[in-house]
């Protein structure tokens, strides 16, 4: 069942459903156009599926970290995990200008390789400089 949030195998590669949307064909039957966000590529895939595929569904394991530092010489985010206490180190995160020391997020593995970041839902930050001519 493709539903917003699900995650599904296209093409050997996990993808996250952002959109999803049921239709018929009268006699020729039903379908899915969905919108599903890659998590190795980090691009947007449109897909139709059609009522009688058959969907691979990956295994997302996530795990809790607790974020350390950026290492300038790898261009690498360093995350402990919280459970092993291990070093996890991730590649420029979509979102690695958020990221605070001693931040707990959430790794998204699929198989050894880390595919997302997971931010908290809230947090709290102190504005340190404004740009006053940077366009809106």
């Amino acid at each position: 069942c493709v539903k917003v949030g699900r995650y599904i195998l296209i093409d050997n590669a996990p993808h996250r459903v952002t959109k999803s949307l049921q239709g018929g064909r009268g006699r020729g039957g039903s379908f899915v156009k969905s919108s599903a966000y890659n998590l190795y590529t980090k691009k947007y895939l449109d897909k139709t599926f059609n009522a009688d595929d058959q969907l691979e569904i990956p295994f997302i394991n996530f795990e809790e970290a607790q974020y350390s530092w950026y290492d300038t010489g790898s261009d690498e985010h360093v995350f402990m995990d919280a459970a092993t206490f291990e070093e996890v180190r991730v590649q420029s995160p979509s979102k690695a200008l958020f990221l605070k020391e001693g931040q707990t997020v959430k790794i998204q593995r699929y198989g050894d390789r880390v595919v997302e970041v997971e931010m908290p839902v809230a947090d709290s930050y102190t504005v340190v400089k404004v740009d006053t001519h940077a366009p809106l």
